[in-house]
């Protein structure tokens, strides 16, 4: 194969977007595109080799895959061991557990399966997941286990018939990344039969290159309108972009363009062979591997927002550890003179069990490892937010007999939970995390066990009326005299809520709203009050003895509060469009905050006298603040409606 340097430019164009967009500069919104550009790169270098042995008669499985391992495991490995120092002295216990979980996953070619089964709703925060990126490494590697062997089934039935296989495959893949993109995205991202029609396009394109005829002004335009496609997506698009789906057809529309049009000679491809881009494209793979692991651990040592110019440090160093990798690593490993292919594959073996083993000891000891997480002058503050989310949910997970008893889905929920006996009226609370933040509060507050039952159903707003959640006809709603509802909620759930109201006013059931919690500022997978305490626990210049930084924590999340420095932008406008709704059904509408901030106080209490947090992010109450806000609630006399409301002939 002919050695093409504007595919190593091109290479450039991929990696330095995907670095700056996790490095979170805004005009690299969508940076994440520079992954699908490296999927068409792949899919057309494997089929260019495959296909090109295979028509000369000697293509071997064996050999492929040791040029694979060859070119794919020594960086790997290096990363990998490269963070195992930094992992066991930054990472807490629960952060730890993940880490195992996806090193073992990353070693397995599997860190995509992985990432897809653990995200969504309680997701870690991504940035701060120092192998997050390995994901599209597991969607490679699995293209490379399966398509060679599907050209090798295909490859003796001619041209036309592989083709119009790849075909059928590639619109297949399309049309599903498509429908995931609207109604599973997280598997959409992911997974490689929503990711296949991208490596696919770029075998497409190890096809029609050789037998396209050049055209020079003609291929200047579609090399640059290929060039602007990526650029423009890279730009343009954002987090809220629905990804893959069709808008990854611009990336990758863009890259199989300027593969098939910038020839050797054209404007493009002159551009894209400049030295430096080449440079970079030869280092991409190590700088890809690099970067992820330099800004998550960066991310966990330091507490607040990372600056600008730390970032720009970081991303550069990114690729200074590049070069070395590349020169001392990559390039030496795919010698053979140097390292033979036994040596390859046995020592593949060697270190992929031992990564899964390490990753695997993390996981079932739960992330714990002999060192001492103390800080007594901190008093009971404990950092590991994933351990206090968990904790939140012993009461329901108890209760239902269910470890696994979670968000929604819970087959516990679908029975009942009230006593017939029991003369005290019966409260369901439904909607998704947050009606266990309440449920957790209104089981601890001693006024409403007096006069109340409580259940709790898990499901999202827009969900009830499915079938399959079987809400309305659940033991619970029907023995229910009362509903709450309290959510997450997003705009969908408020035109979601008043289809709810009518069906529950029509079944005589009393409502109850419950408005969205304000949501402080997070910091990775730190809180306000973890920021607040750990910079003042290094801070040589504090004496913490003598400040009381529980005030000095609630002061400021009281700040935020009343100047409206959330992290959610439209968080009032929907509160407001609840609080209509409540109005216009004339129904109890109860906000949150009542019990979690004092005007008199100008405090809002994120922590008490010990230092122990009642938030573990934005807004989730740990078990301690559900305790605390449980007598908060009492004291204010927050459920009064509800006696109110049952009061009434």
């Amino acid at each position: 194969m002919k050695y093409r340097a504007e595919v190593d430019g091109l290479r450039a164009v991929a990696v330095l977007p995907v670095i700056l967009f996790h490095a979170g500069l805004p005009p690299f919104s969508g940076g994440y595109v520079g992954v699908d550009v490296f999927f068409v790169i792949s899919g057309y270098l494997i089929t260019t080799i495959i296909t090109r042995e295979m028509s000369q008669g000697r293509f071997s499985l064996v050999h492929f895959y040791e040029r694979r391992a060859r070119r794919i495991l020594p960086a790997l490995f290096l990363v990998m061991v490269a963070c195992l120092p930094f992992a066991w002295f930054l990472l807490y216990p629960s952060q730890m557990e993940a880490f195992g979980q996806n090193m073992t996953a990353t070693a397995l070619f599997s860190s995509n399966i992985l990432l897809w089964l653990k995200s969504g709703y309680f997701a870690t925060a991504s940035e701060m997941n120092p192998l997050l990126h390995t994901w599209s490494l597991a969607v490679e590697e699995q293209y490379y286990i399966l398509f060679p062997l599907l050209l090798m089934l295909l490859w003796r039935f001619g041209t036309r018939t592989l083709l119009a296989c790849l075909a059928v495959l590639f619109f297949l893949s399309l049309g599903a990344s498509g429908w995931a993109a609207a109604h599973a995205p997280m598997a959409g991202f992911y997974l490689i039969p929503f990711r296949g029609w991208e490596l696919l396009l770029g075998s497409f394109c190890a096809f029609l290159a050789p037998r396209m005829t050049a055209c020079p002004g003609l291929d200047d335009l579609f090399a640059f309108a290929g060039l602007f496609l990526i650029l423009g997506a890279v730009f343009a698009f954002d987090a809220a972009t629905p990804f893959p789906g069709v808008h990854a057809l611009v990336p990758t529309v863009g890259t199989a363009m300027i593969i098939l049009f910038a020839r050797e000679g054209s404007l493009v491809q002159r551009l894209l062979s400049r030295r430096m881009l080449v440079g970079i494209g030869l280092i991409s793979y190590s700088a890809y591997l690099w970067h992820q692991p330099a800004f998550a651990f960066y991310r966990h040592y330091h507490l607040g927002e990372a600056s600008v110019a730390a970032l720009l440090l970081l991303a550069s160093f990114s690729l200074l550890a590049a070069w070395a990798s590349w020169r001392f690593v990559e390039r030496p490993f795919r010698d053979r003179e140097r390292f033979s292919r036994r040596f390859i594959f046995g020592a593949s073996a060697v270190l992929i069990a031992a990564f899964s083993g390490a990753g695997y000891y993390a996981h079932v000891n739960n992330g714990v490892m002999p060192r001492d997480y103390d800080m007594p002058e901190l008093r009971q503050f404990r950092p590991d937010n994933r351990a206090l989310q968990e904790e939140s949910w012993q009461p329901l997970r108890a209760r239902a007999g269910d470890a696994d008893y979670n968000v929604e889905g819970n087959p516990f929920d679908r029975h009942l939970w009230f006593d017939p006996s029991d003369n005290r009226i019966p409260v369901l609370v439904v909607g998704n995390s947050h009606s266990k933040d309440i449920y957790n509060i209104l089981s601890f507050s001693e006024d409403f066990n007096s006069r109340f039952q409580l259940a709790r159903f898990g499901a999202q707003l827009t969900d009830l009326d499915d079938p399959l959640h079987e809400f309305y006809s659940s033991e619970n709603y029907e023995h229910a005299r009362v509903v709450i509802i309290a959510s997450r909620y997003k705009n969908d759930d408020v035109a979601a809520l008043e289809d709810a109201l009518g069906l529950m006013e029509t079944d005589d059931k009393q409502v109850v709203i419950v408005n969205n919690i304000f949501e402080f500022e997070e910091y990775g997978d730190r809180t306000m009050a973890d920021v607040i305490l750990l910079e003042a626990y290094h801070d040589p210049e504090i004496e913490l003895r003598n400040v009381d930084m529980a005030r000095r924590v609630n002061q400021a999340h009281f700040e935020s509060y009343s100047a409206g420095e959330g992290r959610r932008p439209g968080l009032e406008q929907i509160n407001r469009s609840l609080q209509a709704v409540a109005e216009a059904h004339a129904l109890p509408y109860l906000d949150r905050m009542d019990y979690v901030c004092s005007d008199a106080e100008a405090v809002c209490h994120a922590i008490d006298e010990q230092y122990r947090k009642h938030f573990y992010d934005y807004g989730h109450h740990t078990l301690q603040g559900a305790r605390f806000f449980a007598r908060r609630v009492d004291r204010i006399g927050w459920t009064e409606a509800l006696a109110d409301l049952v009061s009434e002939p």
